[in-house]
């Protein structure tokens, strides 16, 4: 089927998995989580009432959770205070230049063009703690569906059109008693991207190349991992900062690539899938339709838009998406990716001008190998400073609860003068200091 060749518009349904999807439905009115109808007007009050910080629950149509808004929240004490990443010398780090003897050997390695010597600028190596164990031949093992069954043989037949990636992922499953205790060996790769050969901390220290040519190496690793036989899921994400995740102060990312699809990718993929056979429309192209009417928005560029989406599960949390609909991040060109990172570099300045010693992580989430359709899926972005903690609520009831609406999150972030201080956030409105070396 073609690909559509620009944003499409739809009303978002009522936020059910309908019983049938045979036959064509008109799209259905807008609801409030009761199943009610809501007129215009009622729908301007309930963004009115989460502005005036009145308690609210928001469904997400893409992810399909739920979040609950509770402003008043921002009021509590907070007497813990988080923990930070310990001072590092340029001596110390393994990711600077002239340490490359501290990691394995590089998968991928970027030139500088304005370098004279001929040095790197982004350095992709093997992550010395990986995740996930190195893809290589499976033994079966009982799952949920069958026998697993990765094989590197079966994977190259995969490939040349004689097994189906259904064929490839379990074999027809075998009568035998429930296992209760199921296991499952995961392999894949786990890499580190390396972002400056200088003893920088953000990507904002980094010149518009610079970012540019990290982007480029996010791409060109994944679109190799994707062709790997027997992998399912690819992501790169960054932690920064001691509350996301960070173990290291130097710029840097990760690619993850597994021989199983997560559940919720899976469901991800199911429900935009369900969405294009009920309406023959992307759902994210349907919601940036939508988002575009509203206060929601961030940052455009000519091909993206940064915005806080209508359900986000964490205060100040960002995603950008491409304006023109696009399955796979992997496949964007030079000239798109050079514009998205500067768009990232915004986005992310923007947070640091508003929170002092900013923790924050980035995810992309672009099309999985062997799952989903070119016309249904809409990959995306999504940046979210780590400013709440995942308490027990959350774990029990799998419902976040967000101390901030995205209305009021977009507002600060396209004015970030204004101070996060007085909000019940941890951090305040501090302009990070620039490392001595300056930028790339």
């Amino acid at each position: 089927m073609p690909r559509p060749s620009q944003v499409l518009s739809a009303v978002i349904p009522v936020p059910r998995r309908p019983d049938s999807l045979a036959g064509s439905q008109p799209p259905r009115e807008p609801r409030d989580v009761a199943g009610a109808r809501l007129r215009p007007a009622e729908i301007e009050d309930v963004d009115s009432a989460a502005r005036a910080g009145g308690d609210l629950c928001r469904h997400d149509a893409l992810a399909g959770h739920w979040v609950i808004y509770a402003p008043g929240r921002n009021d509590r004490p907070a007497e813990i205070q988080e923990t930070v990443l310990p001072p590092e010398s340029q001596t110390e780090c393994p990711f600077c230049r002239g340490n490359e003897s501290r990691t394995p050997a590089a998968t991928l390695s970027l030139g500088d063009p304005e370098d004279e010597h001929g040095g790197w600028s982004v350095r992709v190596v093997p992550n010395l703690f990986p995740a996930v164990l190195p893809l290589a031949t499976v033994r079966p093992q009982y799952g949920c569906h069958g026998v697993a069954e990765r094989s590197y043989e079966a994977g190259v037949a995969a490939w040349q059109g004689q097994r189906s990636p259904r064929e490839l992922s379990y074999s027809v499953p075998r009568p035998r008693p429930i296992e209760l205790f199921q296991t499952f060996e995961l392999h894949g790769g786990h890499e580190v991207i390396v972002e400056s050969p200088r003893h920088v901390e953000s990507i904002t220290d980094l010149s518009p190349a610079q970012a540019a040519r990290v982007f480029q190496a996010y791409a060109q690793r994944m679109r190799y991992w994707s062709s790997v036989a027997g992998v399912q899921y690819v992501t790169v994400f960054k932690n920064v900062g001691a509350a996301a995740g960070a173990s290291l102060r130097h710029t840097h990312s990760q690619l993850v690539a597994t021989s199983l699809l997560p559940p919720n990718l899976e469901r991800i993929e199911r429900t935009t899938s369900d969405y294009f056979r009920q309406t023959g429309q992307c759902l994210l192209c349907a919601m940036l339709a939508e988002e575009e009417v509203g206060d929601r928005i961030v940052a455009r560029s000519p091909r993206f838009v940064a915005y806080c989406p209508f359900a986000s599960r964490l205060p100040f949390l960002v995603r950008i998406a491409p304006l023109v609909h696009t399955d796979r991040f992997e496949w964007e060109g030079d000239d798109a990716l050079r514009e998205l990172a500067r768009l990232v570099q915004q986005i992310v300045g923007r947070m640091e001008a508003l929170i002092r010693e900013c923790s924050y992580n980035l995810t992309i989430h672009t099309r999985p190998p062997h799952h989903g359709t070119e016309e249904s899926f809409h990959w995306w972005l999504e940046i979210f400073p780590r400013l709440t903690k995942v308490a027990g609520f959350e774990w029990g009831s799998d419902c976040f609860i967000n101390p901030e609406t995205p209305e009021t999150a977009a507002r600060q972030l396209r004015c970030p003068s204004s101070s996060l201080q007085g909000h019940g956030l941890q951090g305040q409105a501090l302009e990070r200091p620039r490392s001595p070396s300056g930028r790339d």
